[in-house]
């Protein structure tokens, strides 16, 4: 994952059951995630989790760079609609897509080159974001 974010030059969408520390609490993320959101005014860097509890009492690197990076990493909690969602998925500028049927599992695909399960992933992760709602906890309150 960390190789294809390096590579991303405008969007990321992550959605899963929370921000699992594995895959995005470390140097190896966090590095390429902080270049993209400040690679210019259109990155669009959004996570869709179900829970992001442990994400803040962890003082997770999503977290403490979406409260730096709030205008361009957004997370949201998965609206009650789709409580049942046990999908993950990551998709990067809605060409690639790395994809797991069941998000507790750490076995799935990837697709790099055509882009078709990115589209049709995207689409499924635009109707889930459109139905949820920003975690408050992500941002942070400049007085």
């Amino acid at each position: 994952m960390d190789h294809l974010l390096g590579q991303t030059r405008r969007q990321f969408w992550f959605i899963g059951r929370d921000l699992d520390r594995q895959l995005f609490d470390h140097e190896g993320f966090e590095k390429p995630l902080f270049e993209l959101a400040t690679a210019g005014r259109h990155s669009d860097i959004r996570f869709l989790i179900h829970d992001s509890v442990d994400a803040i009492r962890q003082h997770h690197a999503v977290h403490r760079l979406a409260q730096r990076l709030s205008s361009y990493i957004e997370v949201r909690i998965i609206s009650d609609d789709f409580r049942s969602f046990n999908e993950s998925f990551a998709l990067f500028d809605q060409r690639a897509a790395i994809y797991r049927s069941q998000a507790d599992r750490y076995d799935g695909l990837a697709e790099c080159a055509h882009g078709n399960l990115a589209k049709m992933l995207g689409q499924q992760f635009q109707e889930i974001w459109n139905a949820s709602k920003p975690d408050p906890n992500f941002r942070q309150i400049r007085l």
